[in-house]
């Protein structure tokens, strides 16, 4: 019996020890590699006293133009420096690398492109690239939305005319915004209802090929609130621009979309999943919702 325990420790060591070797030669697991931000540039938009979302900012909006954001850099100082966009621009915009697209604050009538530079001595400039004066459909400030298409190559924006009666549409060249062509959708209002949103949210879905607009109407103009408002999805065709369906959407399927005034100008509302199925923009509950 002595033999036997003798015999089961030792096998029970061995077994031990070889377990112990296989894991002390498993190769430790790497160091990440550290993330080194390089060849970038950060345009750094800031709003004195109050946020300058939707027109609000009446005490100015300043933008600095920096290359390093790291933690060992000295701290970004706005004091008698970087642009004042105030009058001529706006904060709501459409960012495409390193430029910038919009319906400028300043009265051109029409788009602009510009990007921010720096000079030798570091001091930020903007640098309009494109300026084109609207043709038939005239878009205001901030009250557009927008998605590209063509690989990037062409610009389409989305905005409401004839006091939200209307919807329409232009489409532009990446880069120097020529006017393609433009148009008015054939979308009427329904019954009960006297308005559209002042934008919606435009979107293109790669897998069918299709721009996706999520847009609502309203039983009159101006600031409304959810609950009496519709939600609509428009799939429109973007070679020709022909609306090829358009579906109210239930309430308890989806009661409203975000991005209802100004599009995506400020931030990114619509995602897609792994197999590039369109998320709708999220509904926050239990907020009374305003909409313009």
């Amino acid at each position: 019996m002595k033999s036997l325990k003798k015999i089961l420790f030792a096998l029970t060591v061995a077994l031990v020890s070889m377990v112990s070797m296989a894991v002390s030669c498993e190769k430790p697991e790497p160091e990440p590699e550290p993330i080194v931000v390089k060849d970038y540039n950060f345009d750094l938009y800031v709003c004195a006293v109050k946020h300058g979302g939707m027109s609000q900012n009446k005490n100015g909006t300043y933008v600095r133009s920096v290359s390093d954001l790291s933690a060992a850099e000295p701290m970004i100082d706005f004091t008698g420096k970087g642009i004042d966009i105030t009058q001529d621009y706006t904060l709501e915009s459409i960012t495409k690398g390193g430029y910038y697209y919009q319906v400028p604050q300043k009265a051109t009538g029409g788009f602009v492109k510009f990007h921010i530079e720096r000079n030798a001595a570091g001091v930020e400039f903007i640098m309009e690239d494109a300026e084109v004066p609207f043709k038939d459909n005239v878009y205001s400030a901030r009250k557009y939305t927008h998605a590209w298409i063509d690989g990037g190559k062409t610009l389409v924006v989305i905005g409401t005319k004839d006091k939200a009666t209307k919807i329409i549409w232009s489409k532009l060249n990446e880069s120097d915004l020529q006017i393609q062509s433009e148009g008015t959708f054939d979308i009427a209002l329904p019954e009960g209802f006297s308005a559209f949103g002042t934008t919606g949210l435009l979107t293109y879905r790669e897998s069918d090929a299709k721009l996706y607009y999520f847009y609502f109407t309203k039983p009159q103009a101006g600031m409304t609130i959810s609950e009496t408002s519709v939600t609509h999805i428009a799939i429109i065709d973007p070679a020709t621009m022909a609306v090829v369906s358009d579906t109210v959407v239930p309430g308890n399927v989806m009661e409203e979309t975000a991005g209802s005034a100004y599009g995506e100008l400020m931030q990114s509302m619509i995602m897609y999943d792994e197999a590039g199925i369109r998320q709708p923009p999220p509904h926050q509950e239990g907020r009374d919702h305003i909409r313009s």
